[in-house]
């Protein structure tokens, strides 16, 4: 099985975070927080959607789980590897996202 490092960032002036894999040159998605609710929105790279709601872990923490799903859909659909990948956050992602 194939595994990926994704890493993310935030923009400051944007105010979303930007995931990506391979050190920076393929872009898997934009993602922000709504200023109203607790909605995460996401925008893959592989579908002409603006955004796709998703509503926080029970606990208000991020959903981590999704966004690592969403990383295996867009690797598959976009190299047409025979499997999902493993999807491994760098350091740095976790330390951001608030995951340990």
């Amino acid at each position: 099985m194939e595994k990926v490092k994704i890493k993310v960032e935030f923009n400051k002036y944007s105010s979303r975070y930007h995931v990506t894999a391979n050190q920076g040159r393929f872009h898997i998605c934009t993602f922000w927080k709504s200023d109203i609710s607790n909605v995460w929105y996401f925008s893959p790279s592989v579908i002409n959607t603006t955004k796709i709601p998703i509503v926080d872990d029970v606990d208000g923490t991020f959903p981590v789980d999704y966004l690592i799903s969403l990383a295996k859909s867009v690797w598959f659909l976009s190299f047409g590897v025979r499997g999902l990948p493993e999807i491994e956050l760098t350091q740095a992602s976790k330390k951001l996202l608030g995951i340990k």
